[in-house]
Parts: C-alpha cells; sequence; structure tokens
C-alpha cells in the first residue's frame, strides 16, 4: 500500500508501568504487518548505543561511548596514554605486559571485546531547541538512548526514500557495513555512508 507507515520510533525504556504487557503485544502484531518499532528493546538486541564528539563531529575518531556509562566501559586509554602508564610501571610488571599483548591492536582487542559490534548513535554533546521559548536553544553534555532513537529512526527513514523496499534486517547490514571507527576501534553510525552504499546498490 502506498505512504504505509515503516517506521515508529519510541524514546521510552521499559519499566513495569500500566499498560506495558498490551504495549509489547502490539508490537509483535505491527511487526507482522511490516512495521519496524525503534525503541530501547531494538538498540539492546542490535547492539546499537549513543554516545558523542564532544569535539568534532565530522570526524570518527573523535566519537566516545555514551556519558551515561560507568567511567570503568568508557576509560580504554589511547596510545599515548597507554604508553605514559606502561612507562611508569616496574620492569617485571612491563614485561608481563608485553607477554600479553604484543600490539596495542592487541590490547584493543582485549578491552574494547564487550563493544566490539555495538554501533555508536550519537546522543551527547548536543545543542538543540529549547523549551525555553521559540527562539531559545540548549547544550546537554550528557543525553540518552531517547535521544538517539530518532536519529537513528531518521538515517533508517532516509534510507527508505532512496529504496522503498529496504527490509530492516538489510539496513542494519548496510549500518555495519559502513560504519566508521573512532581511534578505539569502536563503530560510529555512517548517514552518509549507508545513503551512498543504498544508492549503489539499488542502480
Amino acid at each position: 500500500m502506498k505512504g504505509k507507515i515503516k517506521i515508529v520510533s519510541v524514546s521510552k525504556g521499559y519499566d513495569e508501568v500500566p499498560g506495558i504487557k498490551e504495549w509489547l503485544e502490539l508490537k509483535k502484531e505491527v511487526k507482522e504487518s511490516g512495521i519496524t518499532v525503534i525503541d530501547s528493546i531494538y538498540f539492546d538486541e542490535n547492539s546499537i548505543t549513543g554516545g558523542g564528539s564532544k569535539y568534532n563531529k565530522d570526524k570518527f575518531d573523535d566519537y566516545e561511548l555514551p556519558l551515561f556509562y560507568k567511567d570503568s566501559q568508557r576509560e580504554i586509554p589511547s596510545l599515548d596514554e597507554l604508553e605514559m602508564m606502561v612507562s611508569s610501571w616496574d620492569k617485571d610488571r612491563q614485561k608481563k605486559f608485553f607477554n600479553k599483548f604484543k600490539t596495542y591492536q592487541n590490547f584493543l582487542d582485549v578491552y574494547t571485546n564487550g563493544f566490539k559490534n555495538t554501533i555508536i548513535v550519537p546522543c551527547d554533546y548536543r545543542t538543540m531547541a529549547s523549551n525555553a521559548g521559540s527562539e531559545e536553544y540548549m547544550y546537554k553534555g550528557e543525553g540518552g538512548w531517547s535521544w538517539a532513537i530518532p536519529y537513528f529512526s531518521g538515517v533508517f527513514a532516509l534510507a527508505l526514500q532512496v529504496n522503498p523496499s529496504l527490509t530492516n534486517d538489510e539496513f542494519l547490514e548496510i549500518v555495519r557495513e559502513t560504519a566508521g571507527k573512532n581511534k578505539k576501534g569502536i563503530k560510529v553510525i555512517n548517514p552518509e555512508g549507508i545513503i551512498e552504499a543504498i544508492k549503489k546498490s539499488t542502480k
């Protein structure tokens, strides 16, 4: 049917609230009819999270895991930071470290293993419209999935304009294939790359 709804963006988690069971049942029904509901469960199931770039949003290198993660999850040292840290150790500790990690990439492979297939979608360090007035703006350092979900949904909607027959699984595959990487090896959504890849595949 022409003009059929294909995506529903829901910036919502799922605590025990009235109507939640009915909502989850409804999600199953709309999925069967070909509608993709993008929400916190979708993010969780597909290894998608938030994050952001404090300095340069056009450089994948600058993107970090979301500020709402624990520091222990976010603080993967850069090569320079790691070199400084290791140089301060005694020789025995250095020897054990270098026996375990031959290269910085070996180190990253171990310490980013839990995030190896994760895709960062911008939610931190954002300037946006403010509810203080029609001409007011506000800046927030720490965001959340409720901000990343509409962004991801918007990219999917743009992709459907290029190829209206694109399925959710096909879109996710393209998202992973075209993703950029930050300096610690974690993937970042690449909207421009996604659209270009879809254009090439539909020629």
